[in-house]
């Protein structure tokens, strides 16, 4: 352990890169000629070094960073660094966003800055009611994104379409739904779910006969059911979790299905409830974050029990049980909420 260290960094200067020492002290300083005031600075080009970097620029400098350096490491930075300067000037920088998710050379990018539009103009969970108008600039984005080559960017691009909750890309969705990825078909059906289009139930029913790989598809008809929240899929969602044959991601969506459209149906609870305990004995985590939902979402009364339960299994576990006590107060809002309490 030294408390210097001493090394050769580059550093990007509009384009020209220079490599500089840095001495084993406390503050290197480096001066560089340069004829005009440089639009780009950026150290530790494509980032050899493991480091924190505080470089303080304007959101006109990180715009032109995230848009115009050869670096993707240091474009990927100044995307991060104007999602924390939203405040400042959202309009010049969701228009930044727009050119990268558009027109970046680099898939990685791509799906970076559709990912911080969404962080723009849907923060909020895909669970939230409200929904968003895109801009006409942000739309066609999304739009060109649909028809990208990477897959990752078509999915992210459908699902941050989804969470505007706008039923005018239904018809979108549901060709989507028969891309070739996973991932695809994931986010189609989960924003047709959204939608609430009159087409969705039959589109996304018809994916539970599809097979696939450890039942991807199936889950992902299972999931966009239980956006949808249609009473008609009650039935089909207690077979699946029923059904010891299917896949256990295969189980739990089923198990979302019947908390989505099961309220108040007598069959619901008790297939729900018992899927909980079975992960709680099993400290199956994912299980029991799932179930732990779905008693929320059928706000029986009943389910108190789960979070007695809970508590008492990881009572000597500060951190889950915070979730606990988390996931507890969600419950109780929602028995308010439909007048059991």
């Amino acid at each position: 352990q030294t408390e210097f260290f001493q090394t050769y960094v580059d550093v990007e200067i509009d384009g020209n890169v220079q490599r500089v020492w840095i001495k084993p002290q406390a503050e290197n300083v480096f001066t560089f000629n340069a004829p005009t005031n440089p639009q780009l600075v950026n150290f530790d080009y494509e980032g050899t070094l493991l480091k924190e970097l505080k470089f303080d620029k304007s959101v006109d400098e990180l715009v032109y960073q995230a848009t115009k350096d050869k670096d993707i490491i240091g474009r990927q930075w100044a995307i991060n660094e104007l999602s924390k300067s939203l405040a400042t000037d959202t309009t010049k920088i969701l228009a930044a966003f727009n050119n990268v998710a558009a027109n970046d050379s680099s898939w990685l990018m791509r799906r970076a800055a559709i990912g911080a539009i969404a962080q723009v103009l849907a923060p909020q969970t895909p669970e939230s009611d409200v929904k968003i108008k895109l801009d006409s600039p942000t739309e066609q984005t999304m739009l060109k994104a649909l028809k990208d080559e990477k897959s990752l960017v078509r999915a992210d691009a459908l699902a941050f379409l989804g969470v505007t909750k706008d039923a005018k890309y239904a018809d979108l969705y549901l060709s989507a739904l028969n891309d070739q990825s996973y991932a695809v078909v994931d986010s189609a059906a989960a924003a047709l779910g959204n939608t609430k289009n009159a087409k969705a139930y039959d589109a996304l029913s018809k994916l539970l006969t599809q097979p696939s790989w450890k039942g991807r598809v199936q889950i992902a008809g299972l999931r966009g059911i239980a956006a949808l929240g249609d009473k008609r899929a009650l039935g089909l969602g207690l077979k699946y979790a029923a059904d010891k044959t299917q896949p256990t991601g295969v189980r739990s969506a089923a198990l979302a299905v019947v908390a989505a459209s099961g309220k108040g149906d007598p069959r619901a609870f008790p297939i729900v409830f018992t899927a909980f305990k079975t992960a709680l004995a099993d400290n199956d985590f994912q299980g029991i974050i799932d179930g732990t939902q779905s008693i929320i979402q059928l706000a029986d009364p009943r389910g108190q029990e789960a979070f007695d339960m809970l508590k008492e299994k990881f009572k000597n576990n500060p951190q889950f049980l915070e979730y606990a006590t988390f996931f507890e107060l969600q419950f109780k809002e929602a028995l308010t909420k439909n007048g059991k309490r």
